[in-house]
């Protein structure tokens, strides 16, 4: 009998079908509080959302079905989503529609109301099967009033026999379906598809959704959002041999995770007589159930409250930084267990917001399975971008409706990026979901918008600081200093990077790190610049004369490498530091170091950076110092004693360049907010209470009326607007424009070209094994090649399609020396440009050493 099929690989459509089915069950078998109508609606909208399959060009054409029956129609080209709407019956439309209005909780008995209510109800169920899949072309598609949507649906009109064939080939495979005359005959009637089939993306089709009630406009989020989880995770099982009960895997018991940080702990302080504060206070306030915000210092337990706070919940773990989030993975693995933590970021050189849409796209397949573990750790860039409600946003909303969000390190993004976070928390509270935001320094302009969005009683704040002023103030780890003073301006390095004020930098560090390391008790000293470049030049410049005792470390190397370097840094500047440690150690590093790595200095010298991530490199100092049970405690000693910082521990080099790293008059607000501090002296003393006061001080500069005009006001402008803009409703019609707004600056993957033979090696190794899948490509080949550099040098140095550069070099070796390479990429070609889609070959230096340079023109 002939089939319809549903993949290239011999799936039909009847399997995939029950493969959907069976994970969305899976799925609602995880999540929580999902009314029993949106089930019944997910279900629906699984039972047609493929059968658009059935059309000639898609099963001859794309899926090579040889035993297709139906001769003609192949002219009709239109995605096979957009076709599924055609067979939906209208009866069974109705019927649910009908039973989802009794059940949802609209307040109103009006019948006119009702009525419109129960025929958007029904369009939000066709919209969830013609969209689960959204493409770039589908704006023209939906908006012609005379195209070729229109002609397939005069087709399915005047030619019986055709119709007659499609509908009982259908029918032949379980599916119960009929023409939809309302859809097709309004669309013979010359009106646009989004008339009938409104989309849910896009600004310019906001009229056709402004009206919706806020339950009606949860249950379409949810509906198209289960729909689209359970498809794309039944067809990466189905490509990958995949067990579908492993869409959500189960969380772990609280009591397991209370055990388990209890004796991490127990471990860290070499103590058994300890005492979970975060227990205590969850229980104590009966916060599991609340969004909060917690402020408290660094070393305080932010991390193991958060986890005692999600345990038992499907839970996401977000950081600003990507070294931060490899750090947070490996603890979680050992909270939750290596199968239950999922590790998101774009070292693995996926994002959420990619643009691979299209129906088989192994990306978001792959991307599927990633949302499936229990507890993930993401950088901030792979979620909250989604609060610009981008194309396939749903299955994100309708995931955090039932989960727990942690956002650490809030301060760390720039001003239009924190706007962004603070949107989609109102946005994950009205879905149901909740949050923790925690952090040891938040601005006061984000509390503020956080509560003026989210109403007083659902959302809790803790903030240690202000609950045990007086402990925090009498803890001193820091005597700062300034080095040299803020230029009054930032400068503008040439294009060599070269300035006046960075020239003098490189020679009065390494003269610091000299004395430094002449002192009794330093052996330890954590150098810290704005910018890679700067990093990798102070780094050349200590090893000259320090050797193996200089590490470096940033965001410009490969995967493999970084994880690599951050596993040695780890060992080589553990914490706590040993008391019988003699041997010299110097860790140069980028903001990177600021919130991931768990390692102890005994200085740090510093650019002068943004208040927030300035306190936030002063907890690398001093770390073996803690409070336990209200008193200071050393780590190394095992002993109730307090630091004493003789001299300066904290040295802060301020005459910084703009570089375009951090907004300037930001830098401008922290050093007067510094000079406040410290006086004519430039040098004083800085407790955990100061490290506190000092964010909120120079926050407050930036706002108040005396400084306003001084420090020109862009920073809390761009935050202010950008909210406005999304409170308006704004949405970004591409996703990677979202992402855009969010990073402002996005980087690019790119192959170094003096790696490319290499690389190609390994690709040819990798094809000759066993299932060659893409996420084993992504693990075994591309996270040991691919460098992230901004996405400026695409116009400073020479790059070009990383595909297009490996067609140029087998050509080149098979023309030149006559050798046969490259013979297995060319028989997977189809296969690869999928997976190397938006990767570039480009001529930078690179070594595993030092990372990824510019080569300038």
């Amino acid at each position: 009998m002939a089939k319809i099929l549903a993949k290239d690989t011999g799936i039909t459509l009847r399997e995939h079908t029950e493969d959907v089915k069976e994970a969305a069950r899976r799925l609602f078998s995880r999540a929580r509080d999902v009314p029993n109508y949106v089930k019944e609606a997910v279900e629906f909208a699984v039972r047609y959302h493929d059968v658009g399959k059935v059309l000639p060009h898609f099963q001859r054409e794309k899926l090579h079905n040889e035993e297709y029956p139906i001769t003609g129609g192949e002219e009709f080209k239109v995605p096979h989503s957009l076709f599924s709407v055609f067979f939906v019956p209208e009866d069974r439309l109705e019927s649910l529609a009908e039973e989802i209005l009794e059940r949802l909780p609209l307040e109103t008995d009006d019948e006119t109301v009702r009525h419109r209510r129960k025929e958007t109800i029904e369009k939000i169920l066709l919209s969830a099967v013609a969209f689960h899949h959204w493409r770039e072309n589908f704006y023209s598609l939906i908006s012609d009033d005379r195209g070729e949507l229109q002609r397939l649906a005069v087709k399915m009109v005047e030619d019986e026999e055709f119709r007659r064939q499609l509908i009982e080939l259908l029918k032949g495979e379980g599916f119960c379906v009929g023409l939809n005359e309302r859809v097709v005959r309004s669309l013979c009637g010359e009106v646009p598809f989004f008339r009938v089939v409104p989309p849910p993306y896009l600004n310019l089709f906001m009229p056709l959704r402004v009206d919706y009630a806020e339950e009606v406009e949860k249950f379409w989020i949810t509906v198209a959002g289960f729909l689209q989880r359970a498809d794309h995770f039944a067809s990466w099982a189905e490509s990958n041999g995949g067990n579908l009960k492993d869409v959500e895997i189960t969380p772990p018991d609280g009591g397991d995770v209370e055990e388990t940080v209890r004796n991490r702990i127990k471990e860290k302080v070499k103590s058994d007589d300890i005492k979970l504060w975060q227990k205590d206070r969850i229980e104590r306030d009966a916060l599991h159930e609340r969004a909060l915000i917690l402020v408290a210092p660094t070393g305080s337990g932010k991390s193991e409250f958060a986890f005692l706070w999600s345990a038992g919940h499907k839970t996401f773990f977000t950081l600003p930084l990507r070294a931060a989030v490899n750090q947070m993975y490996e603890r979680a693995k050992g909270i939750f267990g290596d199968d239950r933590v999922g590790l998101l970021h774009s070292d693995a050189h996926i994002y959420l917001l990619g643009e691979g849409e299209d129906a088989g796209s192994p990306q978001i397949y792959h991307l599927s399975k990633l949302l499936s573990p229990a507890f993930i750790v993401s950088t901030g860039d792979q979620f909250f971008p989604y609060a610009l409600r981008p194309p396939g946003y749903e299955r994100i909303f309708a995931t955090f409706s039932y989960s727990r969000l942690v956002v650490d390190e809030v301060q760390a993004y720039d001003p239009r990026a924190a706007a962004i976070v603070v949107k989609y928390l109102e946005f994950i509270h009205r879905m149901g979901g909740k949050f923790l935001l925690m952090t040891a320094t938040l601005p006061p302009f984000i509390r503020e918008a956080i509560e003026s969005k989210i109403p007083g009683e659902d959302v809790d704040i803790v903030n240690l600081y202000e609950e045990q002023e007086d402990v925090y103030r009498s803890f001193v780890k820091y005597r700062a200093k300034i080095l040299e003073k803020f230029p009054g301006k930032c400068s503008k390095r040439k294009k060599n990077g070269k300035s006046k004020e960075n020239s003098k930098k490189f020679k009065k560090i390494p003269k610091e790190v000299s004395e430094y390391l002449k002192r009794p008790f330093v052996s330890r000293i954590l150098v810290i610049l704005n910018t890679v470049d700067d990093a990798i030049k102070m780094y050349e410049r200590l090893k000259r004369e320090y050797g193996d005792a200089v590490k470096l470390l940033h965001s410009r190397f490969t995967f493999e490498d970084r994880r690599r370097k951050e596993d040695e840094i780890q060992r080589f500047m553990s914490n706590p530091k040993p008391t019988d440690e003699e041997e010299r150690k110097i860790l140069v590093a980028t903001q990177v170091v600021e919130a991931s790595l768990d390692i102890d200095a005994d200085v740090l010298i510093t650019d002068l950076a943004p208040m927030d991530a300035l306190v936030q490199r002063m907890g690398r100092v001093q770390r073996r110092f803690i409070l336990k049970d209200g008193k200071i405690f050393n780590k190394s000693t095992g002993r109730y004693e307090a630091p004493n910082p003789e001299g300066p521990n904290v040295l802060i080099w301020a005459a910084v360049d703009e570089q375009k790293i951090y907004p300037c008059e930001l830098q401008k607000a922290t050093h007067e907010t510094l000079k406040e501090k410290f006086g004519d002296e430039g040098e004083g003393t800085i407790s955990e209470y100061d490290r506190y006061e000092l964010v909120n001080r120079t926050y407050e500069r930036l706002s108040s009326p005396k400084d306003k005009n001084k420090n020109e006001g862009r920073y809390l402008k761009d935050f202010y607007d950008t909210l406005a803009i999304l409170d308006a409703g704004f949405m970004s019609d591409h996703k990677r424009d979202a992402q855009k707004i969010f990073r402002h600056i996005q980087n690019l993957q790119v192959v170094p070209y003096d790696r490319l033979d290499d690389f190609i090696k390994a690709m040819e190794d990798f094809l000759s094994t066993d299932e060659p899948t893409y996420s084993r490509f992504r693990r075994d080949v591309l996270n040991s090649f691919v460098v992230d550099v901004p996405e400026s040098w695409e116009t400073q140095v020479a790059s070009e399609d990383v595909w297009e550069a490996i067609q140029k070099r087998i050509e080149e070796a098979e023309g030149k020396k006559g050798e046969k390479i490259g013979e297995t990429l060319k028989e997977h070609k189809d296969r690869l440009k999928k997976w190397l889609r938006d990767i570039r070959c480009m001529d930078i230096e690179y070594d595993p050493d030092r990372g990824g340079r510019r080569k300038w023109r």
